[in-house]
């Protein structure tokens, strides 16, 4: 069954419940993700005449608009079952 989405709090505002929720794999593979794009980014521009420092901020901030650092709600990936 669909779960309709929660009402929207004020903007800004982070509740349990109104956070989009992701389980720990997928919360590590988004970060993964992340860590790629830096690391893509960083040899990519390597030949740059810039401090390797300044390299990797751009490109961490780069690959942080691709795929956004975001307020989730953590649940482990299987959930207890708690029929029992």
């Amino acid at each position: 069954a669909e779960v309709p989405p929660a009402k929207a709090p004020p903007p800004g505002v982070k509740t349990k419940g109104n956070l989009p929720v992701m389980t720990e794999s997928e919360l590590a593979a988004q970060d993964q993700a992340r860590e790629d794009c830096v690391q893509e980014c960083v040899d990519s521009r390597a030949m740059e005449a810039r401090g390797a420092d300044a390299i990797t901020a751009d490109c961490r901030r780069e690959c942080e608009e691709k795929i956004p650092v975001s307020q989730v709600e953590v649940v482990p990936d299987a959930p207890p079952d708690i029929e029992n």
